[in-house]
């Protein structure tokens, strides 16, 4: 798709019952995006819109959840996932 509608899934978290903040990260910027409830068995999804196209970041980082989501400096990572470059659109066969 065109990165609009994104989807965040976890397993094997070792911090289970919990909650994270969900960032989109560029160039060293963060920018919130959410948030992820961690179950009893370490699993969570999340869904969220991002302004602009998830492909206009490098990657989704996941901290330990504060009330203050413009504390950015302050929280420490607990994951993080590289973005791939989306595929090229797929020109049609004419013959």
């Amino acid at each position: 798709g065109d990165g609009r509608r994104v989807e965040v899934l976890v397993a094997g978290m070792q911090e289970r019952s919990s909650t994270h903040q969900i960032w989109l990260t560029r160039q060293g910027d963060r920018v919130w995006a959410g948030k992820i409830e961690v179950d009893g068995r370490g699993s969570g999804t999340a869904w969220f819109q991002p302004n602009e196209s998830i492909f206009k970041f490098e990657k989704v980082e996941l901290t330990a959840s504060t009330a203050d989501t413009s504390a950015t400096e302050t929280q420490a990572m607990v994951l993080e996932g590289i973005i791939p470059i989306p595929p090229p659109p797929q020109i049609p066969n004419i013959r």
